[in-house]
């Protein structure tokens, strides 16, 4: 709820929806790549590719990036209650 009392997610705002992620999806191979590169050079890690930016690259990125298994979201009902207070 807003300070007014009216639900947070109301016109013209509109709630997040989950998008999965599709390695195949160029966008998501850009966003895997470029958050790659920026983390690993933010921790000094050597970048395994000669061409990060490339087609190729991108691709191997994203296939590695959906081979990880995310554990499902739960609500921590006691944090939620502390948060609320």
């Amino acid at each position: 709820m807003t300070p007014e009392g009216r639900p947070f997610w109301s016109l013209p705002k509109r709630a997040p929806t989950q998008k999965l992620f599709d390695p195949e999806d160029v966008l998501h191979q850009n966003f895997i790549a470029s958050l790659s590169c920026l983390l690993a050079f933010r921790h000094g890690i050597n970048i395994p590719f000669e061409k990060p930016r490339s087609l190729d690259a991108k691709q191997k990125m994203a296939e590695k990036a959906a081979s990880v298994k995310v554990a499902d979201f739960a609500i921590d009902a006691k944090k939620a209650k502390e948060i609320e207070s």
